[in-house]
């Protein structure tokens, strides 16, 4: 008792120095409904939450039930955090026997530094059965997190009416662990700010055909952005576009290590819009899609894609030069020379089988994806490290990267696990750096071992190590004089084994 009160204490002291206390709140259909301090006296809905009682910093916790809980109102906002540190945040309970199912109407936010976060998106879910907006920010949301929620549409609009599950006028949202599950409606989500948009780890599913209205899993209404961010994500579309951009100009847009799948009627535009600065488009699966990069840019880094399937338009997909490192099945009539990249004029992909996107499991981001590869898919260790550490459902990348959106993993033998712990690459110190950095490995028995350099175009710049080594620890200095400021790979090869890590120089 004597250590939890020291250790309470000191929390308490830290968070007093920080320049905030944390209370609790907590509301529940079983409360008296009285001022939220606890269980006993939660609030009974999420519209009886006294916003007054509560402070920058403070979390409001949901009760679940043992099992499931509904509650009748939506979550109306009343008050800002003061900072990203300080955040009001509102979330699911995962307290043993109040960490069931919460059920809800929706979400409006007319203030800053919140946080809604289910903590587990199977068991935080917004029925959305009113006509129209079921998430809204306004644009004094500044800053607005979305997290572990599954949002689900079920409302019915007539031919050319239109709803949007999520409209954000606020000027930087996240959406992270999410699943999206729309039905007769317009957009997924709507972005009408001018800072940052973060989409994360979230699946959408099936837009229906409803009339003439032109859907969208996502779309913008802005002049300009900053940035478009969306890393790790399953679209799957029945009667829509994906993203579609319209004209606002941004400064960045990132589409890494997603999903993008359509019926074979009615695959649409991947990615469309007007122009930004710097595009990146790295290990996507396109299955179906049409137009899949119609944007202007002034840089570009387009890698590791899998474009597949035959679409609406008989698998005529079109691209953005300059893709590298990128792999056209057999069924897709476009394809464009480039380093690295590999036309299949026979077989396919070799996935696991699409037709079970999320697996026998239905739950997604699991090994069993329709889209994992087989062994033997020739998009394995053929594509170019470009950065990254985890695939779509967080396998470590290790070596040559994978084309496409999954890592192949295979069940690795006792014997093999004794080879992956045999070296080690370290990274370099400093980073960034100029205009040298060392670079130490180990490796715990006699080897033949090479260690590279490499541009992000996977042009070997220097080799520093091509020779038998004996079992021990070694360091090398890497000299930039004859190259310029950039991203640089430098791969370790012990026997059949290999590991990349990234640099930066900066002159």
């Amino acid at each position: 008792m004597k250590n939890y009160l020291l250790r309470t204490f000191l929390i308490m002291l830290l968070i007093s120095l920080n320049g905030f206390t944390q209370n609790f709140h907590y509301v529940s259909k079983n409360g008296n409904n009285t001022n939220g301090s606890s269980w006993t006296n939660a609030w009974n809905d999420l519209d009886e939450i006294e916003w007054n009682s509560v402070q920058s910093g403070d979390i409001i916790y949901i009760d679940g039930g043992t099992d499931s809980m509904f509650y009748n109102s939506k979550i109306t906002i009343g008050k800002s955090g003061n900072s990203n540190e300080s955040r009001i945040t509102i979330q699911r309970s995962e307290e043993n026997g109040r960490n069931g199912k919460v059920y809800l109407k929706g979400i409006y936010c007319d203030y800053s530094f919140i946080t809604v976060d289910g903590k587990d998106r199977a068991k935080f879910i917004i029925i959305g059965d009113d006509w129209g907006y079921i998430v809204r920010t306004t644009e004094n949301a500044n800053w607005f997190e979305y997290k572990n929620s599954t949002l689900r549409c079920t409302f019915v609009t007539d031919s050319g009416a239109w709803g949007i599950p999520m409209l954000n006028h606020s000027p930087h949202v996240l959406v992270k662990g999410c699943g999206f599950e729309g039905t007769n409606i317009e957009d997924q989500i709507r972005y009408d700010g001018e800072g940052t948009c973060i989409i994360e780890d979230s699946y959408f599913i099936g837009i229906s055909n409803h009339g003439d209205i032109h859907e969208d899993i996502c779309q913008t209404y802005t002049d300009s952005m900053d940035s478009l961010i969306v890393r790790r994500n399953i679209f799957v579309a029945s009667y829509n576009d994906y993203f579609m951009l319209g004209d606002t100009q941004f400064d960045y847009v990132e589409f890494s290590y997603n999903i993008f799948t359509a019926s074979p009627e009615h695959g649409g535009d991947a990615i469309k819009g007007n122009s930004t600065n710097t595009l990146i488009v790295c290990n996507n699966v396109f299955d179906k899609c049409r137009d899949i990069l119609g944007m202007d840019n002034n840089s570009q880094l387009i890698r590791n894609n899998i474009y597949t399937g035959i679409g609406p338009w008989n698998g005529d997909i079109h691209v953005s030069s300059g893709t590298q490192y990128s792999l056209w099945d057999v069924s897709v009539t476009y394809f464009e020379n480039g380093a690295g990249n590999i036309q299949l004029l026979t077989g396919e992909p070799l996935f696991l089988n699409k037709e079970y996107l999320f697996g026998f499991d239905d739950v997604p981001f699991t090994n069993d994806d329709g889209f994992n590869l087989m062994d033997g898919s020739p998009a394995i260790n053929n594509g170019i490290d470009i950065g990254y550490d985890y695939d779509i459902i967080g396998n470590q990348i290790i070596g040559v990267p994978d084309i496409g959106a999954y890592e192949h993993t295979s069940t690795i033998s006792v014997e093999d696990e004794n080879i992956v712990n045999d070296f080690r690459l370290y990274q370099n110190y400093p980073n960034p750096f100029n205009p040298s950095t060392s670079i130490k490995y180990a490796i715990s028995n006699g080897q033949f071992v090479a260690l590279k350099v490499f541009d992000i175009l996977g042009k070997e710049v220097a080799e520093l190590v091509n020779e038998y080594k004996n079992a021990g620890s070694y360091e090398v200095e890497f000299n930039s004089y004859n190259i310029s400021s950039g991203i640089y790979f430098y791969q370790i090869k012990v026997g059949m084994l290999n590991q990349t890590k990234k640099m930066i120089l900066l002159k």
